[in-house]
């Protein structure tokens, strides 16, 4: 009887490990650039989340100074993993997103974070 016992809380631990391994995400920092003031940040980088979900590019805003954290600051920009995601300040408070991509597949697209103002210049499919 123990050792049913032990054999079902042990594949319990296993599946829940498993399941918590199953959803771990990983973030790659690809670029950065500083606002021309200096008081904030932009933050383009990859995030893998194992077989739950697919590879995808993005962008957040994080505060002049701070070290990225992708999960502290959300991205506002996410989209297929796709080569050529180029940023351009043009002031403290606008900035401008380039792809090269030729097919991009948008998920999230966000036009303004707080007072900052955000242009997409993509391409059309």
């Amino acid at each position: 009887m123990f050792g049913l016992v032990l054999i079902v809380a042990l594949s319990i631990l296993v599946g829940v490990k498993a399941i918590e391994g199953f959803a771990d995400c990983s973030d790659t920092l690809l670029n950065s650039i500083e606002s021309p003031d200096r008081g904030r940040k932009a933050f383009v980088y990859e995030r893998g989340c194992n077989a739950t979900a697919p590879d995808t590019v993005q962008i957040n805003i994080q505060p002049g100074g701070t070290s990225f954290d992708g999960q502290k600051y959300p991205g506002f920009f996410i989209a297929e993993r796709a080569p050529g995601i180029r940023l351009q300040w043009n002031g403290p408070d606008s900035l401008v997103v380039r792809a090269e991509a030729s097919a991009l597949k948008v998920y999230r697209q966000e036009n303004r974070v707080g007072d900052l103002q955000i242009t997409y210049k993509l391409p059309t499919p």
